[in-house]
């Protein structure tokens, strides 16, 4: 970009603070008007939360603010880029987007095409389209699978609890893909008409096994905007077949010698648990708050060899359980003070966790994190 289209952009920034919800909100309608197979690489019912407006508009201001150090949104991207391989976003799709975005802008914001601020964002879209297409086609490469989904069987189903049910998954055709613990994948599910409409993403809750990926899911009250998907995977019968995407994620497990220390809350459990398991030591610490004894199966059926503490509203059925919401000075130790935190569960809980971590003066290359919310949402 020139200097002079850089400066372009952030003269922008005042009216996307204003109107940058007004311009996602148009080009989201118009773009699945013109385009409607798009939906497919979109969670619709985010669409109707206005979850994604929301978050593509605080995302384009964003890289407004950051146009002069874009190194700073790489980690961000990583994550977004790692999400467009699991659903299957395509190379070319990124035009598609583009000349929409740039439509949307022009009509909000009543400018022409040939406007500067227009030119310029549509040079600065170009460049950071480039960068995703260049990060995805190197996330692809870790596959063997030259397919965005492949076809998986469904072994065997365990009911974990009356809310939760582990699905233990194998290859129809080829070897179990390698991963990371903390990923998860993409699972093609039908949705309530019938129709394969929905993508959803879901832990995997094992480590790697040379037969099969687990995920465990918990059920979730189905209403207007959510629930469809989980309630999809609670229909599931051992022996069908399941379309999966490549394990996707950059939330992953560190191979340094730090002391670990997990904390979670509800199914927040899924990707901590496969972190711990896979480790071959017995020196990490797992923090884990929920209802009560019967919330957690996954937990007390898990070979764990560190140390667990656990956090219950009712503990009445665990003696050694501590009552009440998670309170990190109870259990605190001289390990933690150079550890790395993992941490995953609701987003209120993630913030709680992580303001308390900064109290504690904790270092941010300590906490690990994955938050699907708005790219300026800090804390």
């Amino acid at each position: 970009m020139t200097p002079e289209q850089i400066t372009d952009i952030e003269r922008s920034i005042p009216f996307l603070e204003r109107y940058g919800l007004d311009i996602t909100n148009h080009f989201y309608q118009s773009l699945f008007e013109k385009h409607p197979a798009l939906k497919s690489v979109f969670n619709m019912s985010h669409q109707r939360t206005g979850n994604q407006p929301r978050a593509l508009a605080s995302s384009i201001l964003a890289y407004a603010k950051n146009i002069r150090n874009p190194d700073k949104l790489l980690a961000h991207i990583r994550l977004i880029a790692e999400k467009h391989v699991s659903v299957g976003v395509k190379p070319e799709q990124y035009s598609v987007v583009g000349s929409q975005l740039l439509e949307s802008i022009c009509t909000i914001l009543n400018l022409k095409p040939a406007d500067s601020i227009v030119r310029a964002w549509q040079v600065a879209y170009q460049e950071l389209a480039e960068i995703f297409i260049e990060v995805e086609a190197k996330i692809r490469r870790r596959s063997d699978s030259e397919q965005d989904f492949t076809s998986f069987k469904i072994l065997k189903i365990v009911e974990e609890s009356p809310l939760v049910r582990s699905i233990y998954l194998s290859p129809a055709n080829g070897k179990v893909p390698q991963f990371i613990p903390g990923q998860y994948i993409s699972l093609k599910l039908s949705a309530s008409d019938g129709n394969m409409g929905l993508i959803r993403q879901y832990s995997l809750s094992h480590p790697w096994h040379p037969e099969f990926l687990r995920i465990s899911v918990k059920k979730e009250v189905k209403g207007k905007h959510r629930g469809q998907g989980s309630h999809a995977v609670h229909s599931w019968q051992e022996g069908d077949m399941v379309e999966c995407s490549q394990p996707c994620g950059s939330f992953c497990l560190s191979q340094d010698q730090a002391h670990k220390v997990f904390l979670s809350a509800g199914i927040g459990i899924t990707p901590l648990l496969s972190m711990a398991l896979s480790l071959e030591t017995d020196d990490y610490t797992l923090i884990h708050c929920d209802r009560d004894q019967s919330s957690v199966p996954l937990l007390f059926d898990s070979q764990l060899s560190g140390s667990v503490e656990l956090f219950l509203e009712d503990a009445t059925d665990h003696g050694e359980a501590h009552t009440g919401y998670l309170n990190l000075d109870t259990v605190w130790n001289k390990k933690f003070d150079e550890a790395d935190f993992y941490i995953c569960g609701p987003v209120p809980f993630i913030k709680a966790q992580v303001l308390k971590l900064r109290e504690k003066g904790i270092g941010e290359q300590q906490i690990k994190f994955e938050m699907f919310a708005s790219l300026d949402e800090s804390f």
